[in-house]
C-alpha cells in the first residue's frame, strides 16, 4: 500500500517530487495510517491514509482550521480519494510537547509566548464557525442530539439528571462557536522559535459549545475529574489563573463555565462516541468521578 501512497503523493504534486524522501516514519496504524516524510534528517511532510474509512470530513475541519488559525495550525496541503485510498496531507512542524508548568505559569521566559498564543486561540474561538458541507451539532440542537445519544446509554440516569438542570439549558443558549473537539496537552506543541502549536483537528466544528475546548484542557492538565474538581477548590493555582485568561479571552463568564462542566463531560463523551473501547470507558469514568462529586 505504501507505495501505493507514494504514486498519489506524486500524481498530485503537492511538493516537489523531484527530490525523494530520505525517510518516513510510521506513527500510527488501525483503520488510518501517520507517516512522517523527512528530507535531510528534518520532518517535511505527514500523511495520513487508508483504505477503509473516508477522510473527506477530517480534510475539510482540517483545512477550516488551519484558515482560521493559520499560526497554529500546521500547513493543510491536501487531499484526495483515489484508487480505493484515501490520502491527506499537511506540512510537518518541528516541534517538542507542551510541559504543562509553561501552561500554568511556573516556567518564566519563553512560556510568556505559549501561554500568550493560547490566549489568542481562546479569543479567536468567538469567531470560529463550523466548516461547511460537515456534520455539526448546533448549540440550539445540542440537548436533543445528547438527549438522543444518551437515552439507551449505561449512564442513561445520570446523562438524563444533568440535562434537565439550568446549565443545560443554558448551554443550548450559547452561540455557536467551533470548537477543536480535544484540546488536551498531548495535542499541543511547542516549536523552536517558542511558539504554540496545535495538532488533531479531526472533531473540528462537530459541536459549537463555548468552553468546551477550555474544559478539556483543564480536565488534561489535572489528571482527571476528581483532580480538576480539586484544584478548582484551590483559587490561587496555576489552573484557576489559565481558566481565568482564557475566560476572558473568550468573553465567557467564569460562573457559567464552572456551572457547564457536567455538560461539557456528556459533550466529550458524545465527541468520543465512535473511539475504541478504552476510550469510552475513560470517559464514562469521567462521568462517575463527576456524579461521585455531587456537581
Amino acid at each position: 500500500m505504501l507505495s501505493a501512497v507514494f504514486d498519489v503523493l506524486r500524481t498530485q504534486r503537492w511538493f516537489d517530487a523531484s527530490q525523494p524522501f530520505d525517510s518516513s516514519v510510521h506513527l500510527t496504524q488501525g483503520a488510518c495510517v501517520w507517516l512522517l516524510l523527512s528530507r535531510g534528517g528534518v520532518g517535511h511532510t505527514y500523511v495520513k491514509f487508508s483504505d477503509r474509512v473516508s477522510l473527506q470530513a477530517e480534510a475539510t475541519r482540517y483545512a477550516a482550521a488551519n484558515a482560521h488559525y493559520p499560526a497554529l495550525v500546521p500547513a493543510f496541503i491536501g487531499h484526495v480519494h483515489t484508487g480505493g485510498l484515501d490520502v491527506l496531507a499537511c506540512r510537518a512542524v518541528d516541534f517538542r510537547g507542551v510541559d504543562r508548568a509553561v501552561l500554568l505559569g511556573a516556567a518564566a521566559g519563553a512560556a510568556q509566548t505559549v501561554q500568550a498564543d493560547l490566549a489568542g486561540y481562546f479569543n479567536g474561538l468567538r469567531t470560529a464557525s463550523a466548516p461547511a458541507g460537515v456534520s455539526a451539532v448546533r448549540n440550539a440542537d445540542l440537548l436533543a442530539a445528547l438527549q438522543q445519544y444518551y437515552a439507551g446509554h449505561a449512564l442513561a440516569p445520570l446523562a438524563q439528571r444533568w440535562l434537565k438542570t439550568g446549565a443545560a439549558l443554558r448551554a443550548a443558549a450559547l452561540p455557536d462557536q467551533a470548537q477543536h473537539g480535544d484540546l488536551a496537552l498531548n495535542n499541543l506543541g511547542r516549536t523552536p522559535s517558542g511558539r504554540l502549536v496545535i495538532f488533531d483537528w479531526e472533531d473540528f466544528g462537530a459541536v459549537s459549545l463555548p468552553g468546551l475546548d477550555l474544559f478539556t484542557l483543564e480536565l488534561s492538565l489535572a489528571g482527571g475529574a476528581r483532580h480538576l474538581l480539586n484544584h478548582r477548590a484551590q483559587r490561587h493555582t496555576g489552573s484557576a489563573r489559565l481558566v481565568a485568561r482564557a475566560c476572558a479571552a473568550m468573553q465567557l463568564d467564569g460562573a457559567d463555565y464552572g456551572r457547564l462542566t457536567p455538560v461539557y463531560a456528556l459533550v466529550f463523551r458524545y465527541l468520543k462516541r465512535n473511539y475504541g473501547p478504552a476510550v469510552r470507558e475513560q470517559m464514562d469514568g469521567l462521568l462517575q468521578d463527576l456524579a461521585a462529586s455531587d456537581i
